[in-house]
């Protein structure tokens, strides 16, 4: 059987797993099987139902495109407004942006500068 999958919607999907701490998504399984695991910090979030974080969350900025990892945050710590530019990744001709994903402020940056990041790879820590 094929599957065909519109992009845009497997981004919708990605968006929405990361906000409710989506950490692996497994399909395909035996028994078609969907397994999905969620981050031990938001778990409670998601059993509840909310689609808020609990005060004073920690949220992790995880890069979506594999690239070059080149910060722009200069002093830690540091709020930040959801979007925000944080780094950029480069690969070849290519830079992307890392937004941050909410309000809040970075207390860590979790990567080393020019580092080779790949998808899903946390690069700052927010304190929300």
């Amino acid at each position: 059987m094929e599957m065909v999958a519109d992009l845009r919607t497997l981004e919708d999907i990605l968006a929405v797993s990361r906000r409710f701490g989506v950490t692996s998504l497994a399909y395909g399984l035996p028994d078609d099987r969907i397994e999905i695991c969620f981050a031990e910090t938001t778990r409670a979030g998601v059993d509840g139902l909310t689609t808020e974080p609990p005060a004073a969350a920690e949220v992790l900025a995880a890069v979506e495109t594999p690239g070059l990892f080149q910060p722009q945050i200069d002093e830690l710590p540091r709020a930040v407004s959801k979007g925000d530019i944080l780094a950029f990744l480069v690969a070849g001709p290519v830079r992307n942006t890392l937004t941050a994903p909410c309000d809040g402020t970075i207390t860590e940056q979790l990567a080393e500068p020019d580092s080779l990041l790949g998808w899903g790879d946390p690069a700052f820590k927010i304190v929300t």
